[in-house]
């Protein structure tokens, strides 16, 4: 198993805490502790991280397709071509059967399509 965090490159210091009991948990119930992998921050044009906790604008109700396409690429994951045609099913499917963590990027990187600059 691996967990996946929004961190950066590297682990956070407010997250070793929490890690340690994890980690005891899994050991304790004589499980394989999982694998950690830190993922890229996505930042608006002023380099904050986009959350709830920087006021970041919820996504917009409709079709989610746009932001699918929009993460993908933030991830630096290939993108249909004719993605306008695919079903939000068929996309999802797609995306994890191309799932690369190669190809995410490895530090945090500003995006304007998910930006919260004018909230």
């Amino acid at each position: 198993m691996t967990i996946f965090r929004g961190d950066g490159n590297r682990p956070r210091a407010d997250l070793i805490e929490p890690t340690v009991r994890q980690i005891s948990l899994y050991q304790q119930f004589g499980w394989p502790a999982p694998d950690y992998i830190h993922l890229p921050l996505a930042l608006n044009e002023e380099g904050a991280k986009l959350s709830k906790q920087n006021h970041a604008p919820a996504l917009p109700a409709g079709d989610p397709r746009p932001i699918l396409i929009q993460a993908l690429r933030f991830l630096g994951h290939p993108v249909p071509t004719q993605w306008q045609d695919a079903s939000t099913a068929d996309l999802l499917h797609n995306a994890v059967a191309q799932w690369s963590l190669a190809t995410v990027p490895e530090t945090a990187k500003i995006n304007p399509p998910f930006s919260n600059a004018l909230c």
